[in-house]
């Protein structure tokens, strides 16, 4: 793409580093932000503030930001503010669009599903995205409300992401969150929704390095969940033989202090959730 109206990028977190000459933070942060060649030096560039790799990274940047974040006073926030430039953030429970000093409410986190009420703070976050995104193209605040209502969690709204299923009054959440920064997200909306009992379960494919797999494991524990369903991926084994990534989830989370009985083990994407809605309640919470 030579030229493009507007860019985004979200976030610089570990994922697939060692791969396409991609071995740090910084060499990640050099390949997102390879979008800003394609704004030239008038269209902007909507980045997430609250983000400090990306804060630091965007520094050499050379076209004009747009900061979204969900703290009002955040300093690249107020910088751009007093610039005259376009920005997002949360106040309450309001998305707030500015340019230079002036703001306007666009709509309300509870308005919008992805967010389960609010819940799921990086879905806040990534509407605020939307809504910057939407305003540089020239859309209406109308329009853009009305675009983050309909994007829903049904599977059919938005595949494999944070699909909502309710079973009596169980809940259960499906989401592809493949990597401690999304799954570190996913138990952050976790703790904040109530349950009588919390189940994660958890799987990895085998082209990530030991130190990521057991960082998952160590993500998930930090959701303090009830029990953990650790799945074997046989579609997903990538060089490693069967029982060598589940085997490593479930060491780590026994040497986190997971007893015997808050773990399980399931072969493939049906058998976890078969086993996860087996040992549901009424009240509990599956991820």
């Amino acid at each position: 793409v030579d030229q493009a109206a507007v860019a985004v990028v979200t976030n610089i977190a570990e994922d697939h580093l060692g791969e396409s000459a991609v071995y740090t933070l910084a060499d990640l942060a050099e390949a997102k932000l390879v979008v800003a060649h394609a704004l030239g030096s008038t269209r902007p560039l909507v980045l997430n503030a609250d983000d400090p790799a990306l804060v630091q990274a965007a520094r050499g940047v050379p076209c004009p930001i747009a900061w979204y974040s969900l703290d009002a006073e955040h300093p690249a926030v107020l910088a751009a503010t007093a610039a005259g430039g376009l920005t997002a953030t949360l106040v309450g429970d309001q998305i707030m669009l500015g340019r230079g000093t002036a703001s306007r409410a666009i709509t309300s986190v509870a308005r919008i599903p992805i967010t389960v009420g609010g819940a799921a703070r990086y879905n806040v976050s990534n509407a605020l995205a939307a809504a910057l995104v939407g305003t540089i193209l020239g859309l209406d605040d109308a329009a853009i409300a009305k675009g983050l209502a309909a994007l829903t969690n049904s599977p059919t709204g938005n595949l494999g992401r944070l699909n909502a299923f309710e079973f009596g009054s169980v809940r259960a959440f499906v989401d592809f969150a493949h990597n401690p920064h999304g799954l570190t997200a996913l138990m952050e909306m976790a703790r904040a929704l109530p349950a009588a009992r919390r189940l994660v379960v958890i799987g990895q494919a085998g082209d990530r390095d030991a130190h990521a797999i057991r960082e998952l494991a160590r993500t998930a524990w930090l959701g303090a969940p009830d029990r953990v369903l650790v799945k074997e991926m046989p579609d997903y084994l990538r060089g490693r033989p069967a029982g060598e990534v589940t085997g490593m989830l479930l060491d780590e989370l026994r040497r986190l202090g997971a007893r015997d009985d808050q773990l399980d083990l399931a072969v493939g994407e049906l058998q976890a959730a078969r086993q996860a809605l087996a040992w549901a309640r009424d009240g509990d919470l599956l991820l």
